[in-house]
């Protein structure tokens, strides 16, 4: 009984078991550490906005801060280093950091070329190059050391016009010794065609290890193409397009048509167009000239 008439009798009888202070506003004894604003007497119990320097200083306690300040100053604190030069680089860690967020890819293949054998009704169509692996990885500062050589292969070679050859296959993509972005397969090309009808082999995508999250590369398509003498005579193909990475799609196969099997038609195949990715297969309709196919495109890390 007594307890509670003191609780009544008392000019602030919360104080006794709320977590704060008597002083409702804060204004002497209350909260100021972190991003709570201590007002001033003239603003009592209104809370002043850091300024964005103030924010991205951290020197100032007693001001709270914007959102968008904040997000500013933790974005600032992000580092990017990219490597696309056909070389060993070096990657050398900005000052501080504690933690690195690697992704590495492999080079594409290249497509086929495309030739026939006689010119006439040859249908001459090739594959397209795989694209190259990713691998996706975390390290911390210890992991990484002073350094780590980053190791980019060259490309796949774009498959010869003449005699329809094989393309290239792409280079692998190293960091360090701690995992490989294996590139891609060579899009196969058509040889001297000297059939009607057609079908190649794209190249395979490359199969990447040692990542924590290790992505394969998108395979290479098959040249397609057919050849028909009857009434009215008709040659069409089409090269494979080459196969998407990681980052975006692979280059575009060759494309031609046409209504005598004497006319020559010849459409090369296009280069990788995303890092990593095969290049298209060409086609060669009727035709001794031939088409080249499309180089892979370089690897990235």
């Amino acid at each position: 009984q007594a307890d509670n008439e003191a609780h009544v009798a008392a000019a602030d009888p919360h104080t006794g078991y709320r977590l704060e202070s008597a002083d409702h506003d804060h204004s002497a004894t209350g909260i100021t550490g972190g991003l709570v604003a201590q007002a001033t007497e003239a603003l009592r119990g209104v809370a002043e906005l850091a300024t964005t320097a103030e924010t991205q200083a951290g020197t100032d306690t007693t001001r709270i801060a914007k959102i968008v300040d904040l997000f500013a100053t933790f974005f600032k604190t992000i580092a990017v280093q990219v490597f696309t030069t056909i070389a060993a680089n070096t990657y050398t860690p900005t000052t501080g950091m504690k933690y690195c967020l690697v992704i590495s890819t492999g080079a594409g293949g290249g497509g086929g070329g495309a030739d026939g054998n006689d010119g006439t009704s040859d249908t001459g169509v090739a594959g397209g190059g795989g694209a190259g692996g990713t691998c996706i990885e975390l390290f911390s500062a210890a992991t990484i050391g002073a350094s780590q050589t980053v190791t980019l292969n060259a490309v796949g070679t774009a498959g010869s016009g003449t005699n329809g050859t094989n393309g290239g296959t792409g280079g692998n993509t190293t960091f360090g010794g701690l995992h490989t972005a294996v590139g891609g397969g060579a899009g196969t090309g058509s040889g001297l065609a000297s059939s009607a009808v057609a079908a190649v082999a794209g190249g395979v995508g490359g199969i990447p290890t040692g990542g924590l999250i290790n992505i394969n590369g998108g395979d290479g398509e098959y040249g397609v193409g057919a050849g028909a003498d009857n009434t009215v005579d008709f040659t069409f193909g089409v090269g494979g397009m080459g196969g998407a990475s990681f980052w975006g799609g692979g280059g575009r196969g060759g494309a031609a048509s046409v209504a005598s099997l004497t006319t020559d038609a010849n459409v090369a195949g296009l280069i990788g167009n995303a890092y990593g990715s095969g290049g298209g297969g060409a086609v060669s309709l009727n035709s001794t000239t031939g088409a080249a196919g499309g180089a892979g495109a370089n690897g990235i890390c």
